[in-house]
């Protein structure tokens, strides 16, 4: 679970960007990056298999609606500003 902010992943466990690739690292095919456009400024969870500092077979599982991110946020201890 983390804060989406300018396109970018920020896991609230780790505290660092996520890549989030829909391939599987297995495929060998480089990273291809989910569009997390739709979700700047939601907190969002996703589902993968995370390895270093990229996420693949990544999806979006849950998005938090304005004031359940307000919420989430607050509980930790994260600004959106």
């Amino acid at each position: 679970m983390g804060l989406v902010k300018a396109g970018k992943f920020i896991a609230f466990d780790q505290e660092s960007e996520i890549g989030l690739s829909r391939t599987d690292m297995r495929e060998g095919r480089g990273v291809d990056p989910l569009d997390l456009t739709e979700y700047d400024g939601k907190v969002i969870m996703v589902s993968g298999n995370l390895h270093g500092s990229t996420m693949y077979r990544a999806t979006v599982v849950d998005e938090a609606g304005p004031i359940l991110t307000a919420v989430v946020l607050e509980l930790f201890g994260k600004r959106s500003n």
